[in-house]
């Protein structure tokens, strides 16, 4: 049974992607490792299972940036911390490449927000939450 620990209010979703803006500059680029049982777009699962390889790593959770023109999309993203070194590998690859910036706050926040409520990515400004209709859907774009 899943325990829901947050309740996300609309300005609370607003209040993270101004601060994951304001911290944008903080995101670096992940060097990429191939995994071999990596499936494309479901990193969550990938780490899991990479974790299950190897116990002494640690998943971190995040956010790929996506600058669009004015606006960003934060999108959900969990890459792996080595224990040897500290450093961070990402096993799922993103085509283009997207900087990384580690979630702000705690883990079982980030899963609330991205699992319970099904909010795999947020945008800034809020009101570009329409501009992901034409980011996502080429179809919705034709003029």
């Amino acid at each position: 049974m899943t325990v829901i620990t947050k309740q996300w209010t609309r300005d609370e979703l607003n209040a993270l992607a101004e601060q994951l803006y304001q911290r944008r500059a903080d995101a670096k680029y992940v060097k990429h490792e191939y995994f071999e049982s990596a499936i494309p777009a479901k990193c969550h699962n990938n780490v899991a299972n990479w974790i299950a390889l190897h116990p002494s790593h640690r998943a971190v959770r995040g956010w790929l940036i996506g600058d669009h023109d004015g606006w960003f999309r934060f999108n959900a993203h969990s890459v792996v911390e080595r224990d040897d070194d500290g450093s961070l590998i990402d096993i799922t690859p993103s085509d283009p490449p997207m900087p990384f910036l580690r979630h702000p706050d705690r883990v079982e926040h980030f899963f609330d927000l991205v699992v319970e409520h099904k909010t795999p990515y947020l945008t800034y400004p809020p009101e570009a939450e329409n501009a992901v209709l034409d980011f996502t859907d080429p179809d919705t774009s034709a003029g």
